[in-house]
């Protein structure tokens, strides 16, 4: 009998080794609750599935801090999930009552299928579903933040609900900045002859058919967590860069989130074009917003903040400043494209910055002691604006390829 029980164990344990995809929706959210436990919050922290749309879906969401606290929702970006913010939700939580959001079809999010096929449909996916939540939760109006391409829905969503939103805080945004009217790819690829320049065309058909980082991911298998690791070493090893516990944790999350049976990803073709360009940009779309806005950009980010500055000058043609840190824009120093993962107490000093204002002074006062567990790092963070536009010019199906990984 013991006998049997061990082949059977040993039988297990190889089935799991050899599976195609090395996770499911349990690991992950174990992988979860160890980055939860690392960021040292001692204000209780919820995980939580609300469910939408009758039943037949739901969005994940980590949940705590301050019980009287100013409500704040944090949408983290493409490919990404509220784990990503594990390192910054003590700081928040010191102040706001936080609820990170994973976008439907996104993170530990239910996925069901994405049918979506235009820019309007594609945004509406995630806006109408975000909405549906709020009511569930009963919040009435709150902070609402969002990071890259969650930056893009949150402005998506405050225009489509500016009653909800109390402030805007656009972080590292995609999608703001139309594609400049002389834009043309590098001369390294304008060739079809050339190896680049076959790469190139590669890379451009395989995004507009919609083909994804998670598509890639699930495709090679079993090799899908030492690459999603090996990615996770490089990318973080510089600035407050992360212990090997974090690594370890942070690469099973995100392999866990990126091998997960495909929904929201396939949005990104639908919404912005190859190198990122929106196929419907905000600045010609949030210029009469009457919802307070600001902005948080990386020092070293490869996002333009430019695009941000024209729109904050297209708004102010519009309208006075509403409240302090109104139509701000806020740089953290030494940081890319992820500036809460790169500086975490710098990026923490930014939102005090930009939206302190709904926070008393015991509560500011609170951020900014969990801001000064991580002061300014000297060591530049990975320096993602020359490293992009390098690659652009040599390399552009390579640049596409960050691109997609970062948003």
């Amino acid at each position: 009998m013991q006998e049997d029980m061990g082949r059977a164990t040993t039988f297990g344990t190889w089935f799991r080794k050899f599976k195609w995809i090395q996770s499911s929706r349990e690991q992950t959210l174990r992988a979860e609750s160890r980055l939860l436990a690392l960021s040292g919050c001692e204000l209780p922290l919820k995980q939580k599935d609300t469910f939408i749309h009758n039943g037949k879906d739901f969005l994940h969401s980590i949940e705590g801090g301050k019980a009287d606290g100013p409500p704040l929702v944090y949408l983290p970006g493409y490919g990404a999930g509220v784990g990503f913010f594990f390192r910054i939700i003590k700081g928040l939580c010191a102040g706001w009552h936080v609820y990170c959001v994973d976008l439907l079809g996104t993170g530990l999010s239910s996925r069901p299928k994405f049918s979506a096929k235009s820019t309007e449909e594609a945004e509406n996916f995630f806006i109408d579903s975000l909405e549906e939540w709020r009511k569930a939760r009963q919040l009435d109006t709150f902070i609402l933040v969002g990071h890259s391409m969650g930056g893009y829905l949150a402005g998506c969503y405050a225009r489509k609900h500016p009653d909800r939103v109390r402030h805007l805080v656009m972080v590292c945004p995609a999608g703001i900045g139309e594609k400049p009217k002389d834009w043309s790819p590098p001369d390294v690829v304008k060739s079809p002859w050339t190896m680049r320049g076959q790469l190139y065309r590669l890379a451009t058909r395989l995004w507009n058919s919609g083909v994804t980082p998670g598509v890639f991911v699930r495709g090679i298998g079993p090799w899908g967590p030492k690459m999603v690791s090996g990615y996770t070493s490089r990318r973080f090893s510089v600035g407050h860069h992360l212990s090997d516990d974090e690594i370890d944790a942070f690469s099973e999350y995100m392999y866990g989130i990126l091998s997960a049976k495909g929904s929201g990803e396939y949005a990104l073709r639908h919404i912005l074009e190859p190198f990122a360009y929106p196929r419907s940009p905000l600045e010609y779309r949030l210029d009469t917003i009457k919802v307070p806005i600001s902005f948080i950009y990386g020092k070293q980010d490869w996002m333009d903040p430019k695009a941000a500055q024209r729109l904050i000058q297209r708004i102010q043609n519009n309208r006075e400043k509403i409240l302090e840190g109104d139509m701000d824009l806020n740089t953290t120093e030494n940081a890319g494209h992820f500036p809460f993962l790169d500086q975490p107490g710098e990026f923490l000093r930014g939102m005090v910055s930009v939206c302190g204002s709904h926070l008393s002074e015991k509560g500011i006062r609170s951020v900014l002691e969990a801001a000064d567990e991580f002061p300014l790092e000297d060591s530049s963070a990975i320096d993602t604006k020359s490293q992009m536009q390098k690659e652009m010019k040599s390399n552009p199906a390579a640049a596409e390829a960050h691109i997609a990984t970062d948003l």
